[in-house]
């Protein structure tokens, strides 16, 4: 008999055992993130600075477009490396781990990536968490890459505003196939900022692109030690250029991750007639 997958019951009930063990009862076609017990990790360096931004971005509405989802994100600064992650994701990965009870409002559109900048290096990784699939058994599965720190030839004009309670200057720049407006800080000397975004004589406090697509405005900014950790997952290693494929994919062929020899079926959340046509709208912060 067909089981029927639902991303949100998984979410929900899953542990470290194997999915046929989980009873599946509600249905939702999002790709949605989850929350993992934490395995062990190393001290990369530690802070000299962190950073709370307000982070908005495009997700599903299920009537073919887009609705604005926002998540709250951490930009850890330490001397030789910076850490971006989703500030919920990971006090609920330590709610599970360590009994934790920090307050977060539980979702399932949380940002899915960890992104370390390594300055003597001159490298940048990402760790995405892959969403529920044939091959995770209840377990999480990270995929990593790495790429150069990028260089992005910024349009530094005398416009000044306040963002956070520092003095910004405004800057306009094109990454990633999109054009960028940046508020940053000379106060701050720190040339990162949120996401991959940084090259800048000051730390960047506010970002939106061309499209208001995707925006990050800081909320918080402390002076404070905090480890900076990178845990180990076990990822998948591969190039960008098939990580951006990878992804692509799975939006435009999400049954490819959700099935498998007709063991899974996904129905529709409104009609619970399966899904043969499934896609998601696509909209990636990085268009090439």
């Amino acid at each position: 008999m067909k089981r029927i997958l639902s991303l949100f019951a998984v979410i929900l009930t899953c542990s470290t055992h194997a999915a046929a063990q989980v009873k599946l009862v509600a249905i939702s076609r999002e790709l949605q993130t989850m929350a993992s017990p934490l395995p062990a990790s190393q001290c990369l360096d530690s802070t000299v600075c962190v950073v709370l931004y307000r982070h908005t971005y495009p997700r599903d509405d299920f009537k073919g477009g887009f609705r604005k989802a926002e998540d709250l994100m951490t930009l850890q600064i330490g001397r030789q490396v910076s850490k971006s992650f989703s500030h919920d994701l990971n006090l609920w990965d330590r709610n599970l781990t360590y009994g934790e009870n920090n307050r977060i409002r539980y979702r399932f559109d949380m940002v899915d990536y960890d992104l370390f900048r390594n300055h003597p290096a001159g490298r940048i990784t990402v760790q995405h968490r892959i969403p529920y699939s044939r091959m995770l058994q209840g377990m999480l599965q990270v995929v990593e890459y790495e790429e150069p720190l990028p260089v992005v030839a910024w349009d530094i004009s005398e416009r000044r505003d306040t963002v956070c309670g520092y003095p910004c200057f405004y800057a306009e720049g094109r990454f990633a196939g999109r054009k960028w407006r940046v508020w940053f800080a000379p106060d701050l000397p720190f040339p990162v900022g949120p996401w991959k975004l940084g090259g800048l004589p000051g730390l960047i406090l506010k970002a939106e692109d061309s499209d208001s697509d995707y925006s990050f405005e800081a909320t918080r900014i402390a002076t404070e030690q905090q480890p900076i950790l990178l845990y180990d997952w076990h990822p998948v290693r591969m190039s960008k250029s098939k990580w951006l494929r990878t992804e692509r994919r799975m939006h435009t062929r999400p049954s490819d991750f959700f099935t498998r020899n007709g063991e899974v079926e996904v129905l529709d959340p409104q009609t619970r007639q399966p899904l043969d046509d499934w896609t998601i709208p696509y909209n990636p912060i990085e268009r090439e």
